[in-house]
């Protein structure tokens, strides 16, 4: 009886992802963490009279060679990517209230899953 052989043919399996790049800025729009209108914060175009610097979208970086290209040659791992996942999801995408009566202050946090 032979085994089974299974083999991937899954490209980039192994390249690293921009959700644990330092330089990933995730969109305020959208709940999850990593999604297409992510952006990097190492590549971008400054406003020349507002100062306003537009990053460019996570995904153009990694298509293009000039930026970070496929193999993400500008990639740095997030030493705290969980902290940066979970304060993404408390600072757009949950309602606080503060509730003050007395001496005591309650915080009712109501995230948005």
């Amino acid at each position: 009886m032979s085994k089974l052989s299974f083999t991937t043919n899954i490209r980039n399996l192994t390249l690293p992802s921009c959700k644990k790049c330092v330089h990933m800025i995730p969109s305020k729009d959208i709940i999850q963490f990593s999604s297409p209108y992510s952006r990097c914060k190492k590549f971008g175009v400054k406003d020349m009279v507002t100062d306003e610097i537009v990053y460019y979208y996570a995904s153009d970086c990694r298509r293009y060679t000039t930026t970070c290209g496929s193999a993400g040659s500008h990639f740095q791992l997030e030493p705290n990517l969980t902290c940066k996942i979970w304060k993404h999801r408390f600072t757009n995408h949950a309602s606080v209230c503060i509730i003050v009566t007395g001496v005591s202050i309650f915080s009712v946090f109501s995230y948005i899953l």
